[in-house]
């Protein structure tokens, strides 16, 4: 009898906060802090556990877009599967050591894409050599790579190694862009971090 009141009360008043005055727009239930359950129940369209899967770990994230708990595939074989791609770009025939827009065509919308290392393979000439920069930026929602050496250059066209690191931003918080006036200065300290574990 109590739990047909429970949905009873849960249609009525649309909303249920446990631990928490203001419960989230969307959710019939919000549980503010940890919960324990005999049994879950989970979407029928979620993929069977294989044996292999069973003998080692599976991970269930919840889609930030829709909500839903979906199975990660772990795999690492094919173009599927991994919680994250590494990838390296090899662009031959650069104009002297300068790329000024490549686009990966890798969508920015559904897609972080991070530079975890890039290198030239030529000489470089000139008399203030600096490290190179290479950068990832997204231009028509897909991500673009720039790389350059800033006041070095190569007398002949070369190749840059850059590589990437993508990984599906369903499966990541997405915080919003953080402002921070530095007050002329050239140091600056957070108020509070905006990511504690």
């Amino acid at each position: 009898m109590g739990y047909a009141l429970f949905f009873i009360s849960t249609f009525c008043f649309s909303q249920v906060g446990i631990n928490t005055d203001t419960p989230r727009a969307g959710a019939a239930l919000d549980v503010n802090g940890s919960m324990k359950s005999g049994s879950v129940l989970l979407p029928e369209n979620l993929p069977a556990v294989s044996i292999a899967e069973r003998e080692t770990f599976v991970y269930l994230v919840q889609n930030q877009a829709t909500g839903a708990v979906e199975h990660l595939d772990l795999g690492a074989n094919g173009n599927s599967g991994g919680i994250s791609s590494i990838l390296t770009y090899q662009l031959t025939n650069v104009d002297g050591d300068w790329v000024l827009d490549f686009d990966t065509k890798i969508s920015a919308e559904d897609y972080a894409l991070v530079i975890l290392s890039a290198w030239f393979d030529r000489n470089l000439v000139g008399t203030n050599p600096a490290p190179p920069v290479a950068r990832a930026k997204n231009i028509g929602n897909t991500w673009h790579l720039e790389a350059d050496y800033s006041s070095v250059s190569s007398n002949t066209n070369g190749t840059w190694y850059i590589t990437c690191v993508v990984y599906p931003k369903s499966y990541a918080k997405i915080f919003p862009v953080q402002t921070v006036s530095m007050g002329g200065s050239t140091t600056a300290v957070a108020s509070t971090p905006i990511v504690s574990y």
